[in-house]
């Protein structure tokens, strides 16, 4: 796996271990009201993970390997990993045969970057209980963000056979071959995925945009109508079949499109950009100014401590 792919992946974990959305710089510090509404949601919104990046407690009647469990769990929610750890040391000297221990101290390895380690505490949980789906899940979580593809595959596919076939396994799968350039094993996965959910979004964004970058253009457009239908709100399936349909020098089924996400979108800096350039080709230079002005305006709207 090459070194940009490794980086890709980590990316995506910590994206996902984490899920804040990060401040923006004081040269952009005001939003539309669109723009607001959608950050809280976004914000407020569990990340898509199948299992939850989060401690698991053990029973209560274990005494005192309970007792700091429970108080790692705590220190660990607050952030104090330091303190975290000690006590599920503690409560493994009690008893080194509780797997739930092993995933907690995982967790903060995995939140330390530490993927290594994380994988290899991990595979402790799961010589203990060999059939966790949760920790089977997150080992191969954690092997995709240390850029171990093919180890991750492997315990995907466990993962398969545990929880009889999931859209998201499939999905997570296809995503693994993607980067090896298996371009046929990704299609196939999110394939796979859509035969069990068809409206899952995730695999269909994923099937559209693999056609897309393999120059199957007339299945990307099919497959991004299928998530208008589904997810009719997000401008980006518009976009997508617009840079479509001017790449393939159809230029007013790509303004349709553009205006289509202008309809949800009017305040997307990026949409006007892209209709101004076409309306250029197309030789309407009036609009394609017009375009471009309402394109300047909204960004420094957007930046208003820019010159």
């Amino acid at each position: 796996m090459s070194r940009s792919s490794n980086t890709y992946c980590r990316s995506i974990a910590l994206m996902l271990l984490f899920f804040v959305i990060p401040a923006l710089s004081e040269a952009c510090n005001e939003l539309t009201a669109r723009d607001r509404a959608f950050w809280e949601a976004m914000e407020k919104r569990p990340a898509d993970l199948l299992f939850q990046l989060k401690p698991v407690s053990v029973r209560p009647a274990s005494g005192a390997v309970y007792t700091f469990t429970e108080k790692g769990i705590n220190a660990f929610l607050k952030g104090d990993f330091p303190s975290a750890e000690k006590y599920y040391n503690r409560a493994i000297e009690g008893n080194p045969q509780e797997a739930a221990l092993y995933h907690n101290l995982a967790l903060i390895a995995f939140s330390r970057l530490e993927f290594q380690k994380a994988s290899e505490l991990w595979l402790k949980a799961l010589s203990i209980e060999p059939l966790n789906a949760r920790y089977t899940f997150h080992l191969a979580f954690t092997l995709t963000s240390d850029g171990k593809t093919d180890e991750a595959i492997g315990y995907y596919h466990k993962l398969l056979a545990m929880m009889h076939g999931r859209p998201e396994i499939y999905n997570s799968i296809g995503q693994l071959f993607e980067f090896k350039n298996d371009i046929s094993g990704a299609e196939s996965s999110f394939r796979k995925a859509l035969s069990i959910k068809g409206d899952y979004a995730p695999a269909l964004t994923n099937l559209a945009n693999l056609y897309r970058k393999n120059n199957r253009l007339s299945e990307a457009i099919r497959v991004y109508k299928k998530l208008i239908i589904i997810t009719p709100g997000d401008v980006d399936n518009y976009i997508a079949i617009g840079d479509i349909y001017n790449e393939m020098g159809k230029n007013k089924l790509a303004a349709g499109f553009f205006k289509k996400a202008l309809a949800i979108r009017a305040d997307y800096p990026e949409i006007h950009t892209r209709l101004a350039g076409l309306y250029k080709k197309m030789g309407r230079l009036r609009e394609a100014a017009e375009e471009e002005k309402q394109a300047y305006a909204i960004s420094c709207s957007l930046r208003p401590n820019m010159e």
